[in-house]
């Protein structure tokens, strides 16, 4: 199996070029201040784009974080717009996300969007928002909450099921950031066991939720497709902080096994806050 893509989420133009200066192969626009996939102001998006387009030397995917599901219905939050109906879902989706054209900015490759506070009937929202995603040519990405519990989100197992099942692709990621990794609330071989099912259907999977130290060793040995990160990007480790070069640069390398001998996911552990260990569950 190939080693995985390091993806980088960027809130503003200049994180941007920090982070395709410091290799990483996926440019996602988020705003961190509005939750674990806060959507970025429209002129973030379109000026990210334009310097992805500008400045890349080589093949970059971007992506966007869309925020969770059931803000986004019924809104005009993320710009709805009609299409033809016969471009709609049969299952009675009215509209299609509205896409960034400009002439040299890349399509996105990916649209994530996450299930906190999902109502019981997330399953046909969710579907609702895949086809109208697909009709706007972006692969629709799922996040499923490792901690959801604590946001009211449907059960991991469930989302990586339905995610396998409708062929869409899953984000595996922590919703509240106080300090705790993914690998803090499940354990490497339950994340393992999904990451597999998901690949092995052809479909992108990430891994993400404040990976460092181990944490993103083990991430990286489970196998997705990308490995993604914020915190680990920015200065002192800290997600509000801006992305810099050199900790893009040093991730690439650990990515790509620039380094020694690696944590096993089987006998990896992953530090809480303050840089103590928790026990996986």
């Amino acid at each position: 199996m190939s080693r995985p893509g390091l993806l980088v989420s960027v809130r503003n133009v200049t994180e941007a070029r920090a982070a395709l200066a410091g290799g990483a192969d996926v440019i996602d626009v988020k705003e961190p201040a509005r939750g674990p996939l806060g959507r970025a102001d429209d002129e973030v998006i379109e000026a990210v784009c334009e310097v992805v387009a500008a400045e890349a030397t080589r093949k970059h995917v971007v992506s966007a974080a869309l925020g969770e599901l059931i803000d986004l219905q019924g809104t005009d939050a993320i710009e709805w717009v009609p299409v033809n109906e016969r471009s709609v879902s049969q299952r009675g989706a009215q509209h299609t996300l509205k896409r960034f054209a400009h002439s040299q900015a890349p399509a996105f490759a990916f649209h994530k969007v996450g299930l906190a506070g999902a109502p019981c009937d997330w399953r046909d929202r969710l579907a609702d928002w895949v086809d109208v995603t697909r009709a706007s040519a972006v692969q629709p990405i799922v996040a499923a909450y490792a901690d959801a519990s604590q946001v009211d989100a449907p059960d991991l197992n469930d989302v990586a099921a339905w995610a396998v099942e409708n062929g869409v692709g899953l984000l595996i990621d922590t919703a509240v950031k106080d300090g705790w990794t993914l690998f803090d609330h499940v354990d490497a071989a339950r994340v393992g066991r999904m990451v597999s099912r998901v690949r092995a259907a052809g479909l992108v999977v990430a891994l993400a939720g404040s990976l460092r130290g181990d944490s993103f060793e083990c991430a990286i040995d489970i196998g997705p497709t990308y490995v993604a990160v914020r915190g680990a990007a920015c200065g002192s480790g800290d997600r509000m902080n801006g992305v810099e070069v050199a900790r893009v640069e040093a991730l690439v390398a650990r990515v790509r096994g620039v380094r020694g001998e690696r944590a096993k996911p089987q006998a990896a552990t992953a530090g809480g806050r303050g840089g103590g260990s928790r026990s996986l569950r």
